[in-house]
């Protein structure tokens, strides 16, 4: 059985320094999935994988090192949404209900450069 284990840490130096470090619950049942996927122009609806006995309680998004294509980041289709950083991993927690996300592309991305969508 997959176990995942998240932690976010955010680090500063320069005119402040800081260093904060937070770790998320362990999730014994994870689904521990990676899904790596070519974006359509548009609407693009990411099902999370279902096993029997697993859940999700965390998903993160990692668009391509070099992507110039803006991604939106949705619960339901008629969702304002939250636009993604171009190249910068998001994560973000979900409750163990959550079945799909959406992902609205600006343009499509190639299999050249791939969108990888990690569910823990």
């Amino acid at each position: 059985m997959s176990v995942a284990k998240r932690n976010v840490q955010v680090e500063f130096s320069g005119a402040v320094d800081l260093n904060f470090q937070q770790a998320a619950a362990v999730n014994a049942i994870s689904v521990a999935t990676q899904i790596i996927t070519s974006l359509a122009a548009g609407t693009n609806t990411i099902t999370v994988p279902v096993v029997s006995g697993l859940v999700c309680t965390a998903i993160t998004i990692v668009p391509p090192s070099a992507n110039t294509i803006g991604i939106t980041l949705k619960g339901i289709s008629g969702d304002t949404g939250i636009a993604l950083n171009l190249t910068d991993p998001s994560t973000i927690a979900v409750t163990t209900t959550t079945a799909s996300i959406i992902l609205v592309n600006a343009s499509t991305t190639t299999a050249i450069k791939p969108v990888i969508i990690i569910f823990s």
